[in-house]
């Protein structure tokens, strides 16, 4: 994956964890993640999968 190519779709939570080398790969931290799942209401291990597109995170919970 190379990071900057149009509509690409960065996978950074799977089944509640943090895939680092995406979290490094979007120059992001763990702080920036924290505070984008706190802001949306969730905590990572309720997290199913957490998607990187064009600077937002998509949340998808367990169901």
């Amino acid at each position: 994956i190379q990071y900057g190519e149009e509509n690409a779709r960065y996978p950074l939570i799977l089944d509640g964890q943090v895939d680092e080398d995406i979290l490094e790969l979007i120059e992001k931290d763990h702080v920036w993640l924290n505070a984008a799942l706190r802001d949306a209401g969730y905590e990572l291990k309720n997290v199913y999968v957490g998607e990187y597109k064009d600077g937002n995170l998509a949340i998808y919970p367990y169901t």
